[in-house]
């Protein structure tokens, strides 16, 4: 199945700092990041990368043909509020969770399922995630 008819959809959302050299979360070069007196500005966004990316993979990996997969900076407006909108709209989800993800009533990191919020403000284990996806 390809990504343009999956049944599901999984974002990602982790706040990225402005990478300048087009690596993304899943490879990052220590020029990426900004510093200040020899710190990380954002340190706990490196963090949240760095966590969220074999996640991610694993996602990528288990589940590519069955689920639309995206990770998103979560300034991405253009791109989140349709796909959210449309993904609660197809899967006829209006839930509390549906209505916390379509107004960005969470915190980062996030994941949203077939518009549904699954977390906020921390990454799941794998196999935390892997039993909430209804694939």
């Amino acid at each position: 199945m390809s990504k343009a008819t999956s049944n599901h959809s999984l974002i990602f959302i982790r706040e990225n700092e402005g990478q300048l050299t087009g690596s993304d979360c899943c490879g990052k070069l220590e020029g990426d990041w900004l510093v200040q007196n020899g710190q990380p500005i954002f340190d706990q966004q490196r963090t949240i990368l760095s966590g969220i990316a074999p996640l991610f993979l694993e996602v990528k990996n288990k589940f590519s043909d069955d689920i639309d997969i995206s990770q998103v900076d979560p300034r991405n407006q253009l791109f989140l509020t349709p796909k959210i909108l449309l993904d609660i709209w197809r899967k006829k989800k209006y839930s509390r969770a549906s209505f916390q993800s379509l107004f960005m009533l969470y915190r980062l990191p996030a994941i949203i399922f077939d518009g549904e919020l699954l977390f906020s403000g921390r990454i799941p284990s794998k196999h935390e995630l892997f039993s909430r996806l209804r694939v």
